[in-house]
């Protein structure tokens, strides 16, 4: 008997030191949890080895970095709308 394929589950780091993902490793008993559902395929933090993907779950932690405005600068905080 064949057993069914688990879910991938790939954990991504954006622009964030590793206190994320040291933070998703101090959940100890829920993360056996999800070890136990999902196949963890990629958490560097965790692990260096990796599965390639594709993955069917993706866990983003941080933050894409913020946009760079015409003259080079980085805009932190909220837009101000002209209206």
């Amino acid at each position: 008997m064949v057993s069914p394929r688990r879910t991938s589950l790939a954990v991504w780091k954006f622009a964030s030191c590793d206190g994320c993902q040291l933070t998703l490793l101090d959940c100890e008993d829920e993360l056996l949890a999800v070890a136990g559902a999902v196949r963890i395929a990629s958490f560097l933090e965790a692990s260096s080895a990796v599965v390639e993907g594709p993955y069917d779950l993706s866990l983003v932690e941080g933050r894409s970095p913020p946009p760079r405005m015409p003259n080079g600068s980085v805009r932190c905080g909220p837009a101000r709308r002209p209206w």
